[in-house]
Order: C-alpha cells, then structure tokens, then sequence
C-alpha cells in the first residue's frame, strides 16, 4: 500500500529526472511538454554532513535572457561537470540536481516574460559522484 502512495506522488510531477551517470541526468516530461529557464532550469545541491541537509551549489552566471526550454518525452540531458565541481572537494558526495519547470510559456520570450503557468520545482534522485583535482 505504502508503494502505491509513493508511486502516485512521483508521477504526479510535471517531469522525470532520470540519473544517466554520476553527475548526469536527463530531464523528461511526463505527460506534456513543460518549459524550462535555459538559465538556472536545472541546478544542483549537495548533501552537506555537518548541516544535515542539502545545501546549492554554486552556478554559472548567466548571460542574456533568453526563451525558456521545450522539454519533451525524449528530455535533456543536464550536468554536474564543469560549473559546479571545482567548488566541491576530493571524496565522496551525495548530489541531486534541482528542476524549476512551467507550462503554457510562449516560446519566442524571454523566460521571465513568457507568460508561463505553473512554476514547478522537482527534486531529483540523490547520487554519488567522486571528483578528483585532476
């Protein structure tokens, strides 16, 4: 019973985050196609032990506005590399990428003023990466 509670919960989010590799997730819509800011759509947060939850990493900054992203049942891919992992030490870590999505954006604005519905944060699953100073 318990099971069926928590699978109607998941699949009640706009979208699917599915780990690809450690770092690597594609982002899927479940039902229909959801936008997504081409910046900060996808950010991510990393399990700090001395503070007992999940704090963000640091992010890019971004540049100009831009129209939002159209996300669909094939998804897109987002990475932990790069951006984030120089702000996070050698050892082992536990991360989950964020997903801020909405629907019924007009596609040829600027995300802020697409006219979208329904803003939406999605936790994803947690994973383990290992970054080296390479």
């Amino acid at each position: 019973m318990l099971w069926l509670l928590f699978s109607s919960i998941a699949w009640a989010e706009p979208v699917l985050i599915e780990p690809e590799s450690p770092g690597v997730v594609r982002v899927r819509s479940t039902e229909v196609p959801v936008f997504m800011p081409s910046c900060r759509g996808v950010t991510w947060e990393r399990f700090d032990e001395e503070k007992v939850k999940f704090v963000a990493l640091p992010a890019a900054p971004c540049g100009p506005l831009t129209p939002p992203i159209l996300v669909g049942p094939e998804g897109v891919v987002a990475t932990l590399e790069g951006v984030v992992l120089p702000f996070i030490e050698e050892g082992i870590h536990v991360v989950r990428a964020v997903v801020v999505t909405a629907q019924k954006c007009k596609k040829d604005k600027p995300f802020p003023l697409a006219a979208c519905e329904g803003l939406t944060q999605v936790y994803g699953p947690n994973q383990v990466v290992y970054p080296s100073k390479e």
